[in-house]
């Protein structure tokens, strides 16, 4: 059901943490979070060192009494994440697997699940399948995504990405004489639009779906935070060991902006997704999704400066 952990990716040394705290990034949480219900017991999948969890926190999305429990597959973020929320050792818990396997989690009885800035790293439609499992009849699933075909993207952007990426390319192979290796292809992330995940989720036992997309700019600062997080160099630079994959995208960070004339950030995208399970019986007890769409909405794609 799950892909052996050497096959997957991983940040054992937790080099997204950079990234992660950057301002918009955060910005992206937090808005992605703002749509969740208040819920007394909620399934973080991907939870790393709990960021999530700390927007739930903070914008009083837990009821009294609440349990959350924060899955992933990175044993240094989980236990980071612990020392962080030691104060509710009793309420909030963190144990290491899959999104493809939640195999501590009984059928049916969350009432949250969150699920941001990973699903484009697992095995789509069982990731989706275990959400719908998990989840009470008619409690939501929420999650985002910087990696759909269709979103990722806006106003052009991912030429000057494929730029960027084809001078730490070059940067490579003059200053050190490599290439990218063949034989560690980067991995499709991106083979999904949003309308495919759309129609998996519904597939999986998801309906009312709300998709909508947030645009944000990435700064000089942004590109460079994500240039040393793992999982970026390695789908950019596939073979190349990371510590000069990094320092090769780093070079070719500033020499990109150099050719923007007329800005000095690039756009990118973030897919955000609210999905109810449901059933016949608890079809019209749900929540009007007109409200959360007209949140989200596709047409009027929110950005965040």
């Amino acid at each position: 059901m799950t892909a052996p952990t050497e096959n997957r990716p991983g940040q054992g040394d937790s080099t997204y943490e950079e990234f992660t705290n950057q301002p918009f990034y955060v910005d992206v949480n937090r808005t992605t979070i703002s749509l969740a219900p208040p819920s007394q017991r909620v399934i973080d999948v991907a939870t790393g060192t709990g960021a999530i969890i700390t927007q739930l926190l903070e914008q009083n999305k837990l009821l009294p009494g609440f349990e959350v429990h924060g899955y992933d597959t990175d044993s240094a973020a989980l236990g980071t994440a612990r020392k962080k929320f030691s104060d509710y050792s009793g309420q909030i818990f963190f144990e290491e697997a899959f999104a493809e396997n939640l195999q501590q989690e009984p059928a049916g009885e969350a009432d949250l699940v969150t699920f941001c800035n990973a699903i484009h790293l697992t095995e789509t439609i069982t990731s989706f399948q275990e959400a719908a499992r998990v989840l009470k009849p008619g409690r939501p699933l929420i999650l985002n995504s910087a990696y759909t075909n269709d979103l990722a993207y806006p106003s052009g952007s991912r030429r000057t990405w494929g730029i960027m990426v084809s001078l730490a390319k070059r940067i490579a192979h003059d200053k050190y004489g490599l290439e990218e290796s063949k034989d560690h292809p980067s991995q499709d992330i991106l083979k999904y639009s949003s309308e495919d995940y759309k129609r998996l989720a519904e597939e999986a036992g998801f309906t009312n779906i709300s998709i909508g997309r947030i645009n944000v700019r990435m700064t000089q600062e942004d590109l460079e935070a994500i240039c040393r997080y793992k999982e970026f160099t390695e789908g950019a630079l596939p073979g190349i060991d990371y510590d000069i994959a990094r320092d090769c995208l780093l070079e070719a960070v500033p020499e990109m902006l150099a050719r923007r004339k007329e800005t000095d950030s690039i756009t990118r995208g973030w897919m955000v997704m609210y999905a109810f399970k449901t059933s016949d019986s608890e079809m019209d007890e749900l929540p009007n999704p007109e409200e959360k769409r007209d949140q989200i909405s596709l047409s009027d794609a929110r950005s965040i400066y």
